[in-house]
């Protein structure tokens, strides 16, 4: 996901998935396994971007570009 990211000349910011980061979704009840894509307050999960582990360009490119 981070090459398409790249490539649609978008900047991120990428965190660890580690305690801090999962209470910190909890907390927006957000529940899932990463990769978790966060666009201003609207968030994506693995499953909302990827479909039998390939990642759905069309969706990520819309949830980019809102």
């Amino acid at each position: 996901m981070k090459k398409h990211i790249k490539e649609l000349g978008k900047s991120f910011e990428e965190k660890v998935f580690n305690t801090e980061t999962q209470v910190e979704l909890i907390m927006k009840n957000v529940f899932g396994n990463p990769p978790i894509l966060e666009v201003g307050s609207k968030i994506f999960s693995s499953e909302d971007l990827f479909h039998n582990d390939v990642l759905n360009e069309e969706k990520l490119k819309g949830a980019i570009d809102g």
